[in-house]
């Protein structure tokens, strides 16, 4: 994990102290939960980054801040079968969320949820083959 390497990176690219600091901590993260598996960061690939999601699920930490500070950490890196991967994560996140406000602007509230009831939405960091099933 090159952390000073990153840091130039993302000045040069005019990311924010916070940003960069941020980013630095969940690669950090990243990186320690990948120790456990005697890997790292620098040699991750799509199993690990779904392993991590899961671990986000789990531990109610999904959120897209932590997957844009893996993607920048990629980009510097050049890992791009996990930039891959997290993109997959990203995409069709809020899908079925866009679905429902459309459908309450066109069959309103009290219908709408007649309609959604017993549907759980997938949560951010489910895996892109299973959003289809719930989707359907």
């Amino acid at each position: 994990m090159n952390v000073d390497g990153f840091r130039k990176f993302g000045k040069e690219r005019n990311y924010s102290e916070e940003t960069i600091e941020d980013a630095v901590k969940i690669i950090s993260d990243f990186n320690d939960f990948l120790s456990e598996e005697e890997r790292d960061i620098d040699s991750a690939n799509k199993d690990d980054v779904h392993l991590y999601a899961e671990y986000l699920v789990d531990t109610g930490r999904n959120k897209k801040t932590i997957f844009y500070a893996l993607i920048r950490y990629c980009y510097f890196s050049g890992n791009n079968e996990m930039i891959i991967a997290l993109y997959e994560l990203l995409d069709g996140s809020d899908v079925l969320e866009n679905l429902a406000k459309e459908l309450i602007e066109v069959v309103g509230e009290e219908k709408s949820k007649q309609i959604l009831n017993g549907i759980e939405f997938p949560v951010l960091g489910t895996l892109s083959v299973e959003k289809p099933i719930i989707t359907k």
